[in-house]
This record gives structure tokens, sequence and C-alpha cells, in this order.
């Protein structure tokens, strides 16, 4: 989808309760999920909310041995797999039974989603 932006409106716990799985790895750590390996490269908090800067490309493949001891390669190109750059946004301050006491955290977080999703930009922002 070409997709620029996420938006994580909820904490991963409250009140000591988990609220949401993390599905983006701690930063400076990757995870692999099938084929697609994700990396958090930047982690900056704000009031109210976090911008994390998401690396997503496709996953190295495996080499393993054949057996006749030679090395194979799934996929037989050099080429560096194409990164993309995903802005994740979390809200710190949305309660989840309930509203913000304060707009001032989710106008900012709006604010900061529209700078990084271009006026000319088709792709949705995934919330």
């Amino acid at each position: 989808q070409g997709s620029k932006v996420i938006v994580m409106v909820t904490d991963l716990r409250e009140s000591g309760k988990p609220k949401c799985e993390r599905y983006f790895p701690e930063n400076g750590e990757g995870v692999e999920y099938g084929s697609i390996h994700v990396e958090t490269t930047q982690v900056t908090s704000y009031g109210g909310y976090q911008q994390r800067i998401l690396a997503v490309k496709l996953a190295e493949e495996e080499v393993y041995d054949n057996d006749d001891g030679t090395e194979q390669n799934d996929e037989q190109t050099e080429e560096e797999p194409e990164v993309r750059y995903i802005t994740h946004l979390q809200c710190k301050r949305w309660p989840d039974h309930g509203v913000p006491k304060s707009t001032s955290a989710i106008f900012r977080l709006y604010y900061k989603m529209l700078e990084y999703r271009p006026r000319d930009c088709e792709a949705p922002i995934l919330v």
C-alpha cells in the first residue's frame, strides 16, 4: 500500500494490564516477520506520544550447505534489498476507556502525522 505513517492510539500497558502486543522491536533491535525484517532505528519521546522510525525490508535469504558441501543461497542476487522507512507515532495518553484529559497531545500527534505524510501521498495512514 505504500503507507509511510502508522498511528498507535494506545499504550502497551495501562494500570498494569496488557492493552496491546508489541509489534515493533526495541530501539536498535530488529525482528523478522516471515520474509519481512523490521528494525527500530530511532525513538523520540514528546509530550504525550512517542515517534519511532522503522526500517522495513525483505529479510535476507538463508544460506545453507548442499550435500556436496557447497553453499547455496535461495536468491542469487547481490543487490541490497530496498529499505522503506515508516514513521510510527504512539499516543501515550489515550485511556482505554475514555478520552484524553487534554487535547494538546492529540493535536501535536496529528500535526506530526501530517508532517510525515506528503499532501500528494495517496497511501493510507495505518491506525
